[in-house]
């Protein structure tokens, strides 16, 4: 051990400490003497760190004492700088005074426990997707093999999750969370947000939204919910999303708000902003709670807009008002459901209504009668000639609230909020992209051999395809006759074989192959309705108008490129941040430690080779950005086809390391690793 040399001072340190932890004791660095004119370290003692003895407390017994640890122990290591500015060990003692940890009790020791670069960035992005400390330290110990093989401990995991918060509480809840929206800004110049401060400067209110919310919006903007019921942040500031479907039917989000109260001036400010960020698109229908407050807003910023009213609330308020009569009737409730949602003209709901009183002994309840006054808002009924893509109440905002419940906590400052906000909304996405997946990847089958029900197939999204396949399977259900006819104009009466409700009224003009019906389910729904689809199907059409396929339902509904007010297309997939890179990186590293580990040769050749490159990879971090740095990426882009006819067997290499580039020793590991599997192979055959 006299006389080994070593670059820097840290390397005789880790070289130490690593000796120490296979021995069983922790490393203590102690008596550094330096140069005068430069101040560098020109020796160093790495002690034991039961060297010594304690000092005695002068100020009386401690209120927590603690043990004893220091025995006296000589073991040491001393280095001193030669000539060459290189180090070397000039003293070394191995003998110990005291009992060594075993192997299983090691990483207790202190200079054992130190959290990597690395690993501290692993713990970072867990803290970022909601998970607790114990959580992490239990993954972390899964991976290492036990907790006995990692170089930190749970309190050393716990302090650095605490350490986290209290960093961002220390720099100001505010501070960090417009930190936080300039990253992502940075990452993506679509990405908008704007702060309402209020007279003293104070958070009043946040809304932001990024650039797959606004395409998606583009898309989808059509309907939308809006809700404030969910609070889970430190400051119970309203959250106020605001959602719509997309063309899978599945609940999307085009933007979201932090509001400081539910007041009519916060509303406007909301839906204002949402609008100017929306490029001015206003939607069709908004479906809201029954505050007064969102209503006036609505009528001020959008004043062409549908309102509709959240059903869930007025059930919550029939169980309220209505309390005695849940009590004696049990089917109270299930009649005044089919009341609202089951009948598709008004006299049939008006019809329903009067035997509901009637059979109740209601007709005189005020709250009832002061509810019907405002039928118009939340009867179905009535809202059938206006688009709703399929929506009746909020019952969207309503599972999306139920959605974020499972990232966020009861209690969060702003800038955790945020992004947990993020993770949830990044799951979702993903469960849009794989109705995507599924919608282009496999067929549905067919009930019937008509070329409408074939083309619509390939046209709809599996989801909207079902709706409609639901309505061709009615037709063997439904007859008809004809009304009238003349040149241009044909009226159809349609009605079922079963059940009690009037016929329908379908209309065909000829000149123009326009349908109405009169249950309004394509004004409704977006798709034809099969009192049409029954009369079409006897006219022998083949083929549906495209005005009949809606974009907003079918498979590339999301297809074309948004120009926002500055006339600059809105991107959602920019420049990678670090990081989508350190993804990138941890998943390569993940595979090769996967295939590296088989066995102890080809784990000990994956570990030198990665070695070489980590030492490749601190220098290229540490450089200053030049052309060569483009010249090593591009060696890197081009480690290609020209290794796939690398000879297999017992084939000797020449120069393996060649040029110190990353390219050139990830060409190395490519070829070596097949080299040892040619070798391998070879020796299995003999």
């Amino acid at each position: 051990m006299i006389g080994k040399i070593f670059k820097s001072e840290d390397d005789a340190y880790e070289f130490y400490n690593v000796y120490a932890r296979s021995v069983g004791f922790s490393v203590r660095k102690r008596w550094a003497s330096k140069r005068k004119v430069d101040k560098k370290i020109i020796g160093r003692t790495f002690f034991c760190s039961c060297e010594g003895q304690r000092e005695k407390h002068t100020r009386g017994t401690p209120t927590k004492p603690r043990g004893v640890t220091r025995t006296g122990c000589m073991a040491r290591m001393q280095i001193k700088i030669n000539d060459n500015e290189n180090y070397y060990v000039v003293e070394f003692l191995d003998d110990h005074n005291h009992e060594l940890a075993s192997s299983d009790k090691v990483h207790f020791l202190r200079s054992q426990r130190k959290i990597l670069p690395a690993q501290a960035t692993l713990i970072n992005n867990m803290i970022s997707s909601g998970f607790g400390a114990t959580r992490i330290f239990s993954y972390m110990s899964e991976e290492a093999g036990g907790p006995q093989n990692l170089n930190f401990t749970q309190e050393d995991c716990t302090n650095l999750v605490q350490g986290k918060r209290i960093e961002w509480m220390k720099a100001g809840d505010a501070q960090l969370l417009l930190d936080y929206f300039q990253a992502k800004q940075k990452e993506n110049k679509s990405f908008f947000y704007t702060i309402q401060p209020d007279e003293e400067d104070r958070i009043m209110n946040i809304f932001w939204c990024d650039a797959k919310s606004r395409l998606d919006y583009s898309a989808f903007g059509d309907v939308v919910c809006f809700d404030t019921t969910f609070k889970t942040n430190g400051y119970d500031f309203p959250f106020a999303p605001i959602v719509g479907v997309n063309n899978h039917g599945q609940t999307i989000l085009f933007g979201s708000a932090l509001l400081k109260d539910e007041s009519t001036r916060s509303f406007v400010w909301f839906f204002e902003t949402f609008l100017t960020v929306m490029e001015g698109k206003e939607m069709k229908t908004i479906f809201t709670d029954q505050a007064s407050q969102i209503a006036n807003a609505i009528k001020q910023v959008f004043p062409n807009a549908h309102h509709r009213l959240c059903l869930w609330h007025i059930f919550q308020n029939v169980a309220k008002h209505l309390s005695h009569i849940f009590g004696i009737h049990e089917s109270f409730l299930s009649d005044f459901r089919k009341c609202i949602y089951d009948y598709e003209t008004e006299y049939e709901f008006l019809s329903s209504w009067e035997q509901l009183l009637e059979k109740y002994e209601l007709k005189d309840n005020k709250w009832l009668n002061k509810l019907f006054k405002l039928r118009e808002k939340w009867a179905q009924v009535y809202g059938r000639e206006h688009f709703c893509a399929g929506m009746t109440t909020t019952q969207r905002s309503e599972s999306i609230n139920n959605y974020f419940k499972k990232y966020f906590k009861k209690k969060q400052i702003l800038r955790e909020f945020v992004g947990q906000f993020d993770k949830a909304v990044a799951a979702r996405r993903e469960k849009a992209k794989k109705a995507d997946y599924k919608s282009m990847a496999t067929k549905p089958n067919l009930t019937s051999v008509w070329e409408v029900e074939e083309k619509s197939s390939k046209i709809y999204t599996s989801k909207i395809f079902n709706e409609f396949q639901m309505q061709v399977k009615r037709l063997i259900d439904l007859e008809f006759k004809i009304d009238s006819d003349d040149v241009t104009t044909s009226i159809y009466k349609v009605s079922s074989y079963i059940g009690k409700r009037a016929p329908r009224t379908v209309r065909i003009t000829s000149s123009t192959l326009t349908f109405q019906c009169s249950s309004k389910k394509f004004e409704f729904f977006g798709i034809l309705c099969a009192h049409i689809l029954k009369v079409l199907r006897h006219l022998k059409i083949s083929d549906l108008p495209s005005e009949y396929y809606l974009k907003r339902w079918t498979k590339d509904a999301s297809n074309g490129i948004v120009i926002d007010s500055q006339g600059n297309s809105l991107m959602v997939d920019c420049d990678p941040s670090l990081s989508a890179r350190y993804s990138e990186l941890s998943h390569l590293a993940l595979s090769i430690a996967t295939t590296g580990c088989i066995n102890e040769e080809a784990s000990i050749f994956v570990k030198q080779a990665l070695l070489r490159v980590l030492e490749e990879t601190k220098s290229l971090s540490t450089a200053q950005p030049n052309n060569v740095g483009v010249d090593r990426e591009k060696n890197l882009l081009e480690i290609s086809d020209e290794d796939e006819d690398l000879p297999q067997g017992n084939t000797t290499l020449k120069d393996p390391i060649r040029k110190k580039t990353i390219g050139s020793l990830l060409r190395d590991i490519k070829i070596l690793w097949r080299w040892g599997k040619g070798e391998r192979r070879g020796k299995k055959e003999k």
